[in-house]
C-alpha cells in the first residue's frame, strides 16, 4: 500500500518541479530576449555636379592669373584631349571666356596616374560647363539647384535707406528694389527720421551659401505719418 503512494507523491513532485521550472525559464526568457535585428544603412552618394564624387578624387582650386583652358588641361596631364574638347565646346561654352577667380573642379580616378575624367568650370554662382574627358569626349552645361528661403525684415529710417537696410541686417542691395516699388509713391530723397519700413522678400541660396535676393513679395512703407503697402 505503501510504496504506490510513494509512486503518486514522487509523480506529484516531479509535476509541480516541472511546471516550476518551465514557468521560471519562460519568465526569465521573455525577461532577459535580446532581440538582434540588423540594420543595412545605405550612405547617400555624393554628387557634385550631377557626378558621383565617391568614385573618385577630386580637387578644386581657382582660376590663376594668366591661366588659360590649355594651361588647366596640362596641369592635368589631359593636353592631348584639349583639341577634341575644343571642337566639342563650339556653341556651348568659348573657352577664352575663362575668368581668373572662378571655381574648377577636376574628378581624377583613383589610380596611381590619377587620370582626371572630368574638368568642371564654374562660370558663375549657379552655371558650370562639364569637360567630360573620357573616351567619347563631351561638353555641356549645368546649373546647381538654388533654394528660395522667404525672410521679413524691417527697420527705421535714422539717415538713410542703405544704412536701415544694414541695420535690419540684409544686404543693402534690397533697397534699390525697395525704391523701385516705391517710385511713384514715396520720394526716397526725402525720407524723414523716423519713417519705418517693413517687407518679406526672397533668398537665394547654393548648398547652404546665401548668394543673392530673389523677389520682394510684400512691403509697407510709414512715411509722412501714411501708411503704404505694396504686395
Amino acid at each position: 500500500m505503501k510504496k504506490p503512494i510513494l509512486v503518486i507523491i514522487l509523480v506529484i513532485i516531479t509535476a509541480v518541479v516541472s511546471l516550476y521550472f518551465f514557468d521560471v525559464y519562460d519568465f526569465k526568457s521573455d525577461d532577459n530576449l535580446v532581440v538582434q535585428d540588423t540594420v543595412q544603412i545605405e550612405e547617400e552618394e555624393t554628387i557634385l555636379y550631377g557626378i558621383i564624387a565617391d568614385d573618385y578624387i577630386t580637387e578644386s582650386d581657382q582660376i590663376q592669373p594668366d591661366m588659360f583652358l590649355s594651361t588647366l588641361f596640362e596641369k592635368y596631364n589631359a593636353h592631348s584631349k584639349l583639341s577634341g574638347i575644343l571642337k566639342k565646346s563650339e556653341g556651348i561654352f568659348d573657352a577664352r571666356k575663362i575668368k581668373r577667380g572662378q571655381t574648377y573642379t577636376v574628378f581624377m580616378l583613383k589610380d596611381t596616374a590619377k587620370t582626371a575624367e572630368y574638368i568642371v568650370y564654374e562660370k558663375n554662382k549657379t552655371e558650370y560647363v562639364v569637360f567630360d574627358l573620357r573616351d567619347t569626349l563631351n561638353v555641356y552645361e549645368g546649373k546647381k539647384k538654388v533654394d528660395i528661403k522667404i525672410k521679413s525684415t524691417g527697420g527705421e529710417i535714422r539717415s538713410n535707406l542703405w544704412f536701415a537696410m544694414e541695420d535690419a541686417g540684409v544686404n543693402p542691395i534690397l533697397a534699390n528694389d525697395l525704391s523701385e516699388i516705391y517710385a511713384w509713391s514715396v520720394d526716397f530723397f526725402g525720407l524723414q527720421l523716423g519713417d519705418r519700413f517693413k517687407l518679406i522678400f526672397e533668398e537665394k541660396y547654393v548648398e547652404d551659401s546665401l548668394i543673392g535676393y530673389g523677389e520682394i513679395l510684400a512691403a509697407y512703407f510709414e512715411h509722412y505719418g501714411d501708411t503704404i503697402y505694396a504686395i
